[in-house]
């Protein structure tokens, strides 16, 4: 399960999944993603991971069931 938020040209720009260990991972696959990610994610991330080019691009969270 998870969510793929696109611009208007169709171009990926944030990813939402759950990872296997049942924390959720938002990946920022653009520049404008990572520059807003500080304004509109929550504050206080478990951790903040880089991957292959994309440096701090996965956020890691832990959600509690409503």
């Amino acid at each position: 399960m998870g969510k793929t938020i696109r611009d208007p040209q169709g171009n990926v720009m944030i990813r939402l999944h759950q990872l296997p260990s049942g924390l959720w991972a938002i990946d920022l696959e653009c520049p404008e993603a990572l520059a807003l990610a500080k304004y509109f994610l929550p504050a206080v991330p478990l951790e903040v991971q880089d991957r292959p080019g994309k440096p701090k691009s996965r956020w890691i969270y832990k959600f509690k069931p409503a």
